[in-house]
């Protein structure tokens, strides 16, 4: 347990030693985030659903969850381009008298580019950095049916289309390290340029960037 303890210790030590605010991370740095998301789009707002509507009818549903992984590049003091690419996924499953069951795995993934911009000026020394973002690009939306007919033969449909879109939000680093900071975001995606589109919505995520001199 001391010796469990003392490796605490010193991995805390290691981190917090070469502290620099978050307001330098812009400033002459390339990065990467790597974030778990929840979407909640389309009218979806719970993770796991089950439901019955009569004896043999049976609807599981999953889903909402999703990831990013995104590159930045810093421009100027306040300033990061980034690139990101993401997905969600949902999984529906529904069995209808004791003879059909389809199940239906949809999904969506961006490829954006966009900016990120800090809310706080170069020389803040809180490790508390906010900014504001905004990025676009192309979101390619899946979707998987498999109907089953007991006896009869399986019904598979595939679908995959790219549609445009664009997203805005805001999010926060904390730092830790010189190269390492805690992230939150928070965007609104709108897919296709509908606000009424299935995957059109909100977009929570929680991560850890890691960051490096150019």
């Amino acid at each position: 347990m001391n010796r469990m303890f003392a490796a605490f210790l010193v991995c805390t030590a290691c981190l917090t030693a070469d502290r620099a605010p978050a307001g330098s991370f812009f400033t002459g740095r390339s990065g990467i985030s790597l974030r778990g998301s929840y979407w909640s789009a389309g009218g979806h707002e719970t993770v796991i659903r089950t439901g019955y509507c009569c004896p043999g009818d049976e609807r599981v549903e999953f889903g909402g969850g999703g990831g990013w992984i995104t590159f930045l590049a810093g421009v100027g003091e306040r300033g990061a381009i980034e690139f990101s690419w993401g997905g969600l996924g949902r999984v529906k499953t529904v069995r209808e008298g004791f003879s059909r069951e389809y199940t239906d795995v949809s999904g969506v993934m961006p490829v954006l580019i966009g900016f990120q911009w800090a809310l706080f000026p170069d020389r803040n020394l809180s490790a508390f950095q906010p900014y504001l973002s905004a990025a676009g690009g192309p979101y390619v939306a899946s979707d998987v049916r498999v109907i089953e007919r007991g006896f009869l033969s399986d019904e598979v449909t595939v679908s995959n289309r790219m549609l445009p879109g664009a997203c805005a939000g805001a999010g926060a680093y904390f730092s830790i390290s010189r190269w390492f900071a805690l992230h939150g975001e928070m965007r609104y995606h709108l897919v296709n340029m509908d606000p009424d589109h299935e995957h059109t919505g909100v977009e929570l995520g929680l991560g850890a960037a890691f960051f490096w001199k150019r």
